[in-house]
């Protein structure tokens, strides 16, 4: 369904972006999460950071919205942020979950309403209601 939806954004059918296999070819991220940050409404927030010799590793970046309120990321069609843990919302490590040289796209739902009804957003915190991440490994 990947190119099916690519094609209904370029149709108007549907406001997205794509993350291609040649996109990620030829910006090469360090990690997955910045393959999406250039997008409109997207900002990454720092999980925590962790260094190895004053070098940044896998970055632990939340994708959210610009007021602060969490996309809702799935992985090969499993919703993998936000997760629920004893009723709290937690962050999950996305950078460590997937590698960019294991994706095969990534699609882009600026807001919740835009998203195909097969990737629903999570509502947060009753006005908390961001857009949609879709990442598909190889």
């Amino acid at each position: 369904g990947f190119y099916r939806r690519m094609k209904d954004v370029e149709n108007r059918a549907q406001v997205g972006y794509f993350v291609t296999p040649e996109d990620l070819e030829l910006r090469k991220p360090l990690n997955v999460t910045d393959a999406v940050e250039q997008f409109p409404n997207i900002r990454l927030r720092p999980i925590r950071d962790q260094y190895g010799g004053g070098v940044p590793l896998n970055r632990d970046m939340r994708i959210e919205d610009r007021s602060g309120c969490p996309f809702t990321v799935y992985l090969d069609r499993v919703r993998i942020q936000p997760t629920m843990v004893g009723g709290k919302a937690e962050n999950t490590r996305i950078n460590e979950l997937v590698q960019p040289h294991a994706v095969a796209g990534i699609e882009v739902y600026p807001r919740a309403g835009g998203a195909p009804p097969e990737f629903p957003s999570v509502e947060m915190q009753g006005e908390c209601n961001a857009g949609v991440v879709v990442i598909w490994s190889k």
